[in-house]
């Protein structure tokens, strides 16, 4: 299924904007000491809109991913460079294996970054996620912040295991760790716009 919402050295900072579209999918592989250990796939489709960091200059754009909490090099995932282009193409795939069901539901997080590359200068920061499930009030670990759309698409992956789930999302300014009163804000207002009327999601299907 996919789900379009609408609504080196490297400094995470600056003038983000634009969007990332990418999917998701969890596939179960084993059950062991009752556990279901699985892979996640990830695949970084395109991004639009991205940002002009200099002046007469272009974007050479990439998107850098860790499976936090482990920032180690092993958890690292790249992808390769689109030169000159503000609506970058990349169509890569990615996965990480060896991992529980139980860690994507609880504290295990995908952290999404895009990059402008330079070969002489530090590398400029256009935008991220963290996409990861829904924080709980009073969480103790402040990298689990996801909002409200980077949770929807983790969770429907776990609901839905060996199928693709696909969002566009709005790239965040800044990879700051978000506050825990704006997360409370966000899922009060979520509750009563669903208690309201239905989700205004444009979704769409496809067999894989």
């Amino acid at each position: 299924m996919v789900y379009y919402v609408f609504i080196e050295q490297e400094t995470e900072s600056g003038p983000a904007s634009g969007e990332l579209t990418l999917a998701l999918k969890f596939e179960e592989v084993s059950f062991q000491k009752g556990k279901l250990y699985g892979k996640l796939h990830v695949h970084i489709r395109s991004a639009g809109h991205l940002a002009n960091m200099e002046t007469g200059g272009h974007t050479d754009s990439y998107v850098k991913m860790y499976l936090l909490p482990d920032k180690k090099p092993a958890s690292k995932r790249k992808t390769n460079i689109v030169k000159q282009n503000y609506y970058p193409t990349w169509n890569e795939w990615f996965e990480y294996d060896q991992i529980t069901k139980e860690q994507l539901s609880t504290n295990h997080i995908l952290e999404v970054t895009v990059w402008d590359h330079h070969f002489t200068s530090r590398n400029d920061f256009l935008g991220g996620l963290r996409l990861g499930p829904t924080p709980s009030l009073g969480e103790t670990e402040e990298w689990i912040d996801s909002n409200i759309l980077e949770a929807r698409q983790w969770e429907e992956m776990l609901d839905n295991p060996g199928q693709w789930v696909e969002y566009c999302h709005k790239l965040r300014p800044t990879m700051d760790y978000r506050d825990v009163a704006i997360i409370e804000q966000e899922q009060e207002a979520d509750k009563e716009m669903h208690d309201s009327k239905d989700s205004a999601v444009i979704i769409f299907s496809f067999v894989d």
